[in-house]
């Protein structure tokens, strides 16, 4: 995607103007909460049909290494649970600017959450490039799973693509941590709970599912070289990373959340918890956590 500038209004009626005369002109559309004559969702970024690709700012996530569980693998119940994937709370944005120019929008955030404070800016390229740079100093300590920003995205956003650099050179096809891939958010097969199927399936695991997707949507991928969230017609979100970061989408609310962790953790299930150890690095408050983060808005083929 190439653009050759940025055209900017004051109003949004105006804005609205503007793109209905000539809409074939924009490649992307962006839009805040604070518009005057309209009401918006925070940020929104569209593409040049007006449909909605990211809907809110990103906000922080420092997921702490949940507690064992009641155990339900391998058992006839199918008890119910809240996808555990919780932003940092109690956001507060204290100051927010906006700067413009021909080729550029850049947004600074200055916020607090209950555990953590800082800044997050972010920039949007008139040629479909988003970067987003944070900074936040610790307030409360905690040991993380895993800690970055997560994103909202429209509940069309229903394919993953990703290519990532894994621990071994082949894998199984149909195996979540393969280097490369595509996954749908949900297939025809029945919802399950976390237990699984409750007959015998005619299907591999990876396409087992909740209401939050599939196994092979939701798992984490890590160590990613790209990855994209796209609608049917293939255009989306690509997350472009030197292998060092690692994402994770699912489905919740009426919408699908992409999260992009700086930091990753195999986690506190019993089997891992040996190895997962020599992985920890608890934060303390006052502690520093940063990150940058690549995104760009793009059109790609739906092939497996």
């Amino acid at each position: 995607m190439t653009v050759d500038l940025v055209v900017s209004e004051g109003s949004s009626v105006k804005a609205l103007e503007t793109f209905k005369s000539d809409p074939d002109q924009f490649d992307l559309i962006i839009t805040d909460q604070s518009m005057p004559d309209l009401s918006g969702s925070e940020l929104i970024i569209s593409d040049k049909n007006g449909d909605e690709i990211v809907n809110g700012l990103p906000g922080l996530m420092l997921i702490p290494l949940n507690k064992e569980g009641s155990g339900v693998q391998m058992t006839k119940e199918t008890p119910g649970f809240e996808i555990f994937s919780p932003y940092a709370a109690n956001r507060k944005t204290e100051k927010i600017s906006v700067e413009t120019s021909d080729s550029e929008i850049r947004i600074s955030l200055t916020e607090s959450y209950s555990e953590a404070t800082g800044i997050s800016v972010i920039s949007i390229n008139a040629n479909g490039k988003i970067a987003i740079d944070y900074k936040y100093v610790i307030q409360e300590e905690l040991n993380p799973r895993q800690w970055g920003m997560a994103f909202r995205l429209s509940e069309k956003m229903q394919v993953l693509k990703w290519k990532k650099r894994g621990l071994w050179s082949v894998y199984p096809d149909n195996h979540i941590g393969r280097n490369v891939g595509v996954a749908q958010l949900f297939n025809d097969h029945l919802k399950s709970g976390l237990a699984g199927p409750k007959t015998n399936p005619g299907w591999t695991w990876n396409e087992d599912q909740t209401q939050y997707g599939s196994n092979d949507f939701r798992s984490t991928k890590r160590n990613i070289i790209e990855a994209s969230l796209l609608n049917d017609l293939g255009t989306g979100i690509e997350v472009h990373s030197g292998g060092l970061q690692h994402i994770r989408s699912w489905y919740h609310q009426n919408a699908v959340h992409l999260f992009v962790a700086e930091y990753d953790n195999p986690g506190a299930e019993r089997f891992f918890r040996s190895h997962a150890t020599l992985w920890d690095k608890p934060l303390k408050t006052g502690d520093t956590i940063e990150g940058s983060i690549h995104l760009e808005v793009v059109t790609l083929e739906l092939r497996h």
